[in-house]
């Protein structure tokens, strides 16, 4: 989070019915372009290490997403279950198998 997302994060947000100087600073602000505004996530939620590790058959996936890295997040394969996910290293020999018939989730 830097400050400027807080900003636009709460921008609108008014407490109180603007008052003759609050209006005219209240229009001010809403003509400004807004081509540089950007949507604010809450959070970062993301693989940060990942594992080589295979994945046992028994555990039934459901879909997988590729992540790339912008830090803190590492580029990661994440599988998911219906209750867990897990950071996978896309460098792994078993992921092209694995991958094979999942869907690919997409958000």
């Amino acid at each position: 989070f830097n400050t400027t997302d807080l900003a636009v994060a709460g921008e609108g947000a008014t407490s109180s019915i603007p008052g003759p100087s609050e209006t005219q600073t209240t229009e001010t602000r809403d003509t400004q372009p807004k081509a540089n505004r950007r949507p604010t996530r809450v959070g970062v939620s993301c693989c940060k290490e990942v594992s080589k590790a295979r994945i046992p058959p028994a555990i039934k996936l459901i879909g997988y997403k590729h992540q790339n890295a912008l830090s803190p997040c590492v580029d990661a394969i994440i599988f998911y279950t219906e209750k867990e996910k897990y950071c996978s290293d896309p460098k792994a020999r078993w992921i092209k198998d694995r991958l094979k018939g999942l869907e690919l989730i997409m958000d």
